[in-house]
């Protein structure tokens, strides 16, 4: 049975590793959006939509961690916390993939 300083060091530590996470796909989406740019694309670019999506779906669960982050607030019990923001985060993590594989096969050029 683990202690609850064990239960606490845990728990900051996966605290920690969200919070980079949400740092990394923040400016990973900040980079999309520049190469969008930089290409030309339209803000209604299919591509373009679907990073939109991911922006909005990042500000959401950035906003939830803010707030369970807050030492202002009383923050639910991580396991609830976790659960709350699960969906979005899978979400973003399939979207992050489907993006960069999308990126990789339009950079493959086509065969002659």
């Amino acid at each position: 049975m683990k202690t609850k300083e064990e239960h606490a060091v845990r728990r900051e530590a996966s605290v920690t590793k969200m919070g980079a996470q949400l740092d990394a796909w923040s400016t990973q989406i900040d980079g999309l959006v520049a190469g969008c740019v930089s290409a030309g694309a339209a803000t209604h670019d299919p591509y373009r939509a679907r990073i939109d999506g991911l922006k909005d779906r990042l500000a959401v669960v950035e906003a939830k961690f803010k707030e369970f982050n807050s030492p202002a607030a009383v923050a639910p019990p991580f396991g609830a916390f976790r659960s709350e923001v699960a969906s979005d985060w899978n979400a973003l993590e399939a979207g992050f993939k489907d993006l960069t594989q999308d990126a990789v096969v339009a950079s493959v050029p086509a065969a002659a």
